[in-house]
């Protein structure tokens, strides 16, 4: 039986495929299916040389979205340790144990962290001590919405704004933290401007400010404070907080033994409207 053209246009178009298929080959492209994303890794930071890195910013730099950082137990200071960046990648950075286990010293020369906006890490279960800077002497938020969980920022300073915490544009997420014994011209603890953090069981201790807000300080922000503590924080203007042109709000929280020249509590002008719900406020 003769072979029909239906047949022979079938042909033509098998041996068609089958050039394409090993053209595709040869190139080194691959008739499967793509792969999926990298799956997510650990690296582990050891100042003593027991993991993958021996500081925290060259593990960082290795790191990618997703990643976690684990840093061993031991203080952290010098090159490598201080002014630390995520590099634009969200980053899991984790400190094994407690959180006065794993400290981040600066010794006095710049801060523990610079977070930009196209970053949103996890910092969990570490401590900043020793920054001292203009602005964020522990941490410096630049239109960043970082978590921040179990973090202490202990004996931080900055001339102007934000002795523990600076924040500029930004939504971060504290949990569990601790800000003690942090100094600045204005927020001695923490200052954030035009951001709406949310704070839940955040701590601000013997803080203090030469300017306002001893322990907090808020500028045109909607800051959000639930299950925090404001004790023995000092400034001139608003012991333990200090809005302008802000719209704090505060539930279930204490103030005590705050002191501050005007507003022993708080100090709100320029349209403030701070509300305050379920809270305790005594022997300020």
């Amino acid at each position: 039986m003769t072979p029909g053209p239906n047949h022979s246009l079938r042909s033509h178009a098998a041996v068609a495929i089958c050039l394409l298929i090993s053209g595709l080959l040869a190139w080194g492209c691959s008739t499967s299916n793509p792969a999926g994303p990298a799956a997510a890794e650990t690296f582990l930071v050891d100042a003593a040389g027991g993991g993958d890195f021996l500081t925290i910013q060259s593990a960082l730099n290795a790191a990618s979205d997703g990643d976690t950082v684990l840093v061993a137990p031991g203080v952290y200071s010098g090159p490598g340790n201080r002014n630390l960046e995520f590099n634009g990648s969200s980053v899991v950075l984790r400190g094994m144990g407690q959180r006065d286990e794993v400290i981040i010293d600066c010794e006095g020369s710049g801060r523990g962290f610079y977070i930009d906006g196209n970053e949103s890490p996890v910092i969990e279960n570490l401590m900043v001590t020793g920054g001292d800077t203009i602005r964020g002497g522990g941490i410096y938020l630049e239109g960043a919405s970082p978590v921040l969980r179990n973090v202490r920022f202990v004996e931080n300073a900055a001339s102007d704004d934000g002795g523990g915490l600076y924040c500029r544009n930004g939504s971060p997420a504290l949990q569990d933290v601790l800000f003690d014994l942090n100094t600045a011209w204005v927020g001695g603890g923490m200052l954030c401007v035009n951001s709406s953090p949310a704070l839940s069981r955040t701590v601000f201790y013997h803080n203090r400010s030469e300017g306002s807000g001893g322990g907090v300080a808020c500028l045109f922000s909607a800051l959000a404070l639930s299950e925090c503590v404001f004790s023995e924080n000092w400034s001139v203007y608003g012991g333990a907080l200090y809005c302008g042109a802000s719209d704090p709000s505060m539930s279930a929280c204490t103030f005590v033994n705050n002191t501050g020249s005007e507003g022993s509590v708080m100090a709100a002008d320029n349209g403030s409207s701070p509300s305050i719900t379920h809270s305790i406020m005594a022997h300020n």
